[in-house]
């Protein structure tokens, strides 16, 4: 379905043979805007001695074939070419609009049959796995106005129920709270749908936050791996292989002979490295390392003599 028109008072649905039922109501509205339009198309040119529906006083004064040839024009305005043959030889609006209606609304046995099968689509809708709040209840809206262009009486309260029931599983824990806390009979479809979106995304970000929790957790592995003697072994990680993989872009810097880094970023650029540990900014007489060693050399020589002593 298309528009026509420049403006808002000029536009005009364009019906291609699909939606009836929407460019119906919606043409309907159109011609009502006109004063006098939708009662030609409705009850067609008043008989001599009849008096047309209209609220106005003035009726029989009015010009009805000039109305019937406005609402006529403005019908033909509203189909597209391969629907234009339909309707062409139609002399009256009413006519024209009962071709079309007979033949695109169907007679009430097939009407009937339609309603059966939406009513029967109602009842086995569901919330399919994956589909996001706003993408379901556009489903269902879509659905319930079906419904409702064909006859069929259908209340807030039976939707929200029906919506209710028919969500995925991990809305349980949000439908079991508007349940005890809201009254359904008062809650309507515009404000449960808000609902649901707001649990929605909590759950999203709560999902995307656990999610770079466990990479992170995933990702904190040894490059190393121990050894049976409690040291460090130069047997790499598969995961450790593949990330300094990734980073060996660069040919090994000359100060601290890592591959991930030009010389010039180098972050120990114009630091003191330790001749002992090779450790950057320190001097090697501040070497903890080599402190420690020197003490444990030390501990185990007074231990020494202390046995031979004895």
């Amino acid at each position: 379905m298309a528009y026509s028109g420049s403006n808002q008072q000029q536009i005009i649905p364009i019906f291609n043979g699909e939606n009836y039922k929407f460019w119906n109501i919606k043409m309907k509205v159109v011609l009502q805007a006109t004063k006098h339009l939708w009662n030609v198309v409705e009850n067609g040119i008043p008989k001599d001695g009849e008096t047309a529906t209209t609220s106005t006083p003035t009726s029989t004064q009015i010009d009805w074939p000039q109305r019937d040839a406005e609402a006529l024009a403005k019908i033909h305005l509203a189909v597209t070419d391969t629907i234009f043959p339909r309707i062409m030889n139609a002399t009256s609006a009413k006519q024209a609009w009962d071709i079309l209606k007979a033949e695109f609304e169907g007679n009430e046995k097939m009407t009937k049959i339609r309603l059966q099968n939406l009513r029967q689509e109602f009842e086995n809708l569901k919330m399919k796995e994956g589909e996001t709040i706003k993408d379901y209840s556009s489903r269902v809206i879509k659905l319930v106005n079906e419904l409702k262009s064909n006859g069929e009486s259908i209340t807030d309260q039976r939707v929200i129920e029906k919506m209710l029931v028919s969500l995925s599983e991990k809305f349980d824990t949000v439908v079991t709270v508007i349940e005890e806390s809201k009254d359904l009979t008062q809650l309507s479809i515009s404000e449960l749908i808000v609902s649901l979106q707001i649990h929605e995304d909590r759950m999203s970000r709560r999902n995307e936050t656990s999610g770079e929790g466990a990479f992170q957790s995933k990702h904190k592995i040894s490059p190393f791996k121990r050894n049976n003697k409690g040291g460090t072994s130069n047997q790499c990680s598969p995961i450790y292989t593949k990330t300094a993989e990734k980073k060996s872009k660069f040919p090994p810097c000359s100060i601290c002979k890592k591959t991930n880094h030009a010389e010039k970023n180098c972050w120990h650029k114009g630091k003191h490295q330790c001749n002992h540990c090779k450790k950057f900014n320190h001097h090697e007489n501040e070497c903890r390392l080599k402190n420690q060693q020197a003490g444990r050399s030390e501990r185990k020589s007074s231990i020494l003599c202390l046995s031979e002593w004895k």
